[in-house]
């Protein structure tokens, strides 16, 4: 998950490089990759995209 300094969580990250699991020490931006999805970009797609309102609901988004 990718969560901010309140512990919200904002999306998730889903594509890294096994690179990536040293960023606890220090972030090298010729090494690291990190691709986030925001939780808004999933609930615009399941619910613009894939038409699924009733899962959004189920999920509690707003």
């Amino acid at each position: 998950p990718v969560v901010n300094e309140a512990g919200e969580i904002l999306g998730a990250n889903f594509d890294s490089t096994v690179l990536t699991q040293r960023n606890a020490y220090g972030y090298d931006v010729r090494v690291n990759r990190s691709v986030i999805v925001t939780t808004g970009a999933v609930t615009a797609a399941l619910r613009d995209v894939y038409g699924m309102e009733r899962l959004v609901e189920e999920l509690g988004v707003e």
